[in-house]
């Protein structure tokens, strides 16, 4: 049993020093995600109260995330990119909770406050996932993974203020 536990104590230690790896409280999430745009590869929300699955990143042509000053930036851009539709950009602004430069939770408004259960990253991918009651009342868990970008979006870009 002691020899059990030593490995998985040792275990954990060795993966909260490695830079490449990140733990719901990785005190260098804030420093890495602030001023940076990401393109959503996958967005999938599972309702635990349905038992239905949506992926945003397939609904919409392309998802991006931004942070900076403390908030997220969610765009979805329908149109644009070959399409004929002219290119429109929903946004919603999400309060970002950083403790000590760990991501601890996201508040899609007042009153809905979703923890955030996962957050790992490896050079410029990143995947989280958080959960939490929405707005509806249903109990969600999000899973997303990430690409970060070299600029912004242009949606991104006007919602946050970050330069192109």
């Amino acid at each position: 049993m002691k020899k059990l536990l030593y490995i998985f104590t040792a275990g954990i230690f060795a993966m909260s020093c490695s830079t490449d790896h990140a733990t719901p409280l990785d005190f260098g999430a804030e420093g890495y995600l602030s001023g940076s745009s990401f393109l959503v590869e996958s967005y999938e929300v599972y309702n635990h109260d349905d038992f239905s699955t949506n992926d945003l990143a397939a609904i919409y042509d392309s998802v991006y995330m931004t942070f900076n000053a403390g908030n997220l930036y969610l765009t979805k851009v329908y149109g644009g990119s070959g399409s004929s539709a002219p290119t429109r950009y929903l946004i919603d602004t999400i309060s970002a909770d950083f403790a000590s430069g760990a991501l601890m939770g996201l508040w899609m408004n007042e009153s809905d406050r979703f923890e955030i259960n996962g957050f790992d990253r490896v050079d410029n991918t990143a995947g989280m996932e958080y959960s939490g009651r929405s707005a509806d009342g249903n109990f969600e868990s999000h899973f997303i993974k990430m690409e970060k970008l070299d600029q912004h979006p242009k949606g991104a870009q006007v919602a946050s203020g970050l330069p192109g």
